[in-house]
């Protein structure tokens, strides 16, 4: 009896062994790497160009009191430009703060009025500005506001045709700009974007000294603009 019972668990445990045997084997899942986001942490150069559609104002006031003599002129400085920007940003989640430089060549901008009276030619050479710059990253694209201080140069000419004499200033005008953006990253190292800025310079006043005396003229330059851009993230 005792050898019977031996021979039948032998049995069992052979066609147990046998059953696992033809049991399908397992493969254990393979996932596919999935690629990091992509990082706007870094510093950045770049170059820009793009369209300005620049508007300026001239108003006259009697120079000893102050008083606004009814006269004044809106005219444009449309033009063309180029330059060069830097910055750096750092990410923060979805979340991207940064700071930039800019300086841009303007190309054409000319402009002015002409009236019995008188007449009055305007020209600015170049832009700058120094903003923060706020956005939303979603991966490789970033959408980001932008805002801070703006400057430019402009020239100005006025001329008296009834007593045949010129005069005019030169003057670095100071203001701020806004604008908002996309900006794309092509590759690890390399950034496309597109932007639109509003750039208000502020204003300055010109005593005339030959042509027009007893009249001061105030100037107040300002314009929109839509850029393109590239950078080169280190």
């Amino acid at each position: 009896m005792k050898s019977f019972a031996l021979t039948l668990a032998g049995l069992l445990a052979a066609t147990s062994l046998a059953s696992a045997a033809d049991l399908p084997v397992r493969k254990s899942v393979e996932f596919a790497p999935v690629a990091p986001a992509f990082a706007w942490t870094g510093f950045y150069v770049g170059a820009q160009a793009g369209s300005m559609w620049g508007r300026d104002r001239t108003t006259e006031y009697l120079t000893a009191t102050g008083a606004y003599t009814g006269f004044a002129w809106k005219y444009n400085l449309d033009s063309g430009f180029g330059g060069l920007h830097a910055g750096y940003n750092r990410q923060f989640g979805m979340l991207v703060a940064g700071v930039e430089i800019d300086a841009d060549r303007l190309i054409g901008a000319k402009g002015g009025f002409r009236d019995p009276g008188g007449i009055g030619r305007a020209s600015r050479t170049w832009n700058f500005s120094a903003r923060g710059r706020l956005g939303v990253a979603f991966d490789r694209v970033l959408v980001y506001a932008t805002g801070g201080y703006a400057a430019t140069r402009a020239k100005y000419h006025y001329f008296n045709p009834a007593l045949g004499i010129g005069e005019g200033f030169a003057r670095t005008f100071s203001g701020y700009a806004l604008g908002a953006g996309v900006e794309y990253a092509i590759a690890n190292n390399l950034t496309a974007r597109l932007e639109y800025r509003y750039s208000d310079y502020g204003k300055a006043s010109y005593v005339a000294r030959s042509a027009f005396l007893g009249l001061t003229g105030t100037q107040q330059p300002r314009d929109h603009s839509a850029r393109l851009g590239v950078s080169y993230k280190f």
